[in-house]
């Protein structure tokens, strides 16, 4: 049952981490990018930790079961981070007026396809 999100986890988070240090280093906007990953991997600690606790073995939870807090905390002390960073918004770019009439069209055509969905 829980193939998927090990696979999410296992993948997923890491390619996020990744792509922050990426962003990070680089010094390109990564708020959203990490927003993200800090929600994704705090909506899955939980299920983690509460699985280990109340599981089949939690009556046998033994100290190795703290070395779990980093992966706590760090998304945490991130995520506040973010939050409390100033909010960069993207400079206004004026409508090009000179677009091409089938351009127009295509943008009509996935506007009203977005309203019938």
């Amino acid at each position: 049952h829980g193939m998927i999100i090990n696979y999410w986890d296992g993948t997923g988070h890491y390619v996020l981490a990744l792509a922050l240090l990426y962003c990070i280093t680089n010094r390109i906007r990564h708020r959203h990018l990490g927003l993200y990953w800090v929600g994704s991997i705090m909506n899955s600690m939980p299920v983690l930790l509460l699985g280990g606790l109340t599981g089949k073995f939690g009556h046998k939870v033994k100290a190795s079961f703290f070395l779990n807090t980093p992966y706590v905390l760090c998304p945490i002390l991130f995520g506040i981070r973010l939050l409390t960073s100033a909010r960069t918004l993207p400079s206004p770019t004026p409508f090009n007026k000179n677009r091409s009439l089938v351009l127009k069209l295509v943008d009509m055509i996935l506007a009203v396809g977005t309203l019938l969905c």
